[in-house]
């Protein structure tokens, strides 16, 4: 069988950047239509899915918030980006 993906991210990439890669279109296609939709994280230990998923340890904080004044933290993952944007 041969596999494809969709979407990948490579190390250095910047959170926006991964969220609208890997899930941006899966939350507007959500919204749009009431769709259900999956995301999967799947490699290698200590490759990096917690990280991309959540962000850096620390990141998920009140603080982050307020010092972003209104918009979305840079160092949030796909997650709490795709929870924002619903």
């Amino acid at each position: 069988a041969r596999y494809s993906f969709p979407a990948a991210v490579i190390e250095g990439s910047e959170q926006a950047t991964a969220y609208e890669a890997l899930a941006g279109g899966l939350v507007r296609r959500f919204c749009e239509g009431g769709l259900s939709c999956t995301l999967v994280a799947y490699g290698q230990t200590g490759s990096g899915k917690t990280y991309t998923l959540l962000g850096p340890p620390g990141s998920l904080t009140e603080a982050s918030v307020e010092q972003a004044a209104g918009a979305t933290p840079a160092a949030w993952g796909v997650f709490p980006r795709a929870m924002m944007a619903l």
